[in-house]
């Protein structure tokens, strides 16, 4: 985008017309921040692969134990990090920021991973149908399978976020332990 000059004087820099808006520079430690804790869910996965089909424990368990403890913790802090200016966009700019496009790479993810993975074994099985299949997609919504969780957590995390801003500081605590911890099982 072209920024308009207006009139200066000899020897001053030209000045940008305030309508022009300049990116601010990137945080260099967070995206470093960032590609370590990428680093550490690849070799998660890695390892994860590797032990399934030499059916052995090598030496990538030792990493992936070593960063188990902080790898997730850093992402959600990390997304964090530079929301209090996202917070006060509007809802629409925040939405399409912050929500939208988690939405839509969940959404290709855990379609792919449904039809790759999940789609055959709901097929064969005894008693499929449809109606089955369909049921069994749409609870992914509310119910990540595997490796999707975090991307399915980032939205809720940034609604609930914008939902609660105006919430006082002595009550976090309590809206923390409000937090679901598991899945809740039902005895029949």
């Amino acid at each position: 985008m072209k920024a308009s000059l207006s009139m200066q004087a000899a020897g001053e820099p030209p000045a940008i017309a305030p309508s022009v808006q300049i990116p601010k520079p990137r945080v260099e430690w967070v995206d470093y921040a960032k590609g370590i804790c990428i680093f550490f869910v690849v070799m998660l996965h890695a390892n994860d692969v590797a032990q399934e089909r030499m059916r052995e424990i090598g030496w990538l368990e030792e990493v992936v134990k070593f960063a188990r403890p902080f790898r997730m913790p850093d992402f959600f802090l990390i997304a964090g990090l530079f929301l209090a200016s996202a917070l006060r966009r509007p809802w629409r700019r925040y939405l399409d920021t912050k929500v939208v496009h988690f939405l839509y790479y969940y959404l290709l993810w855990m379609t792919l991973r449904f039809v790759v993975v999940d789609l055959e074994p709901l097929v064969r099985a005894d008693d499929a149908s449809a109606r089955g299949v369909v049921l069994a997609y749409l609870r992914r919504w509310i119910d990540p399978i595997g490796t999707l969780w975090f991307i399915h957590m980032l939205p809720i995390f940034f609604v609930v976020t914008r939902l609660t801003r105006s919430v006082p500081p002595r009550w976090h605590p309590a809206a923390l332990g409000a937090q679901p911890h598991g899945r809740l099982r039902r005895s029949s």
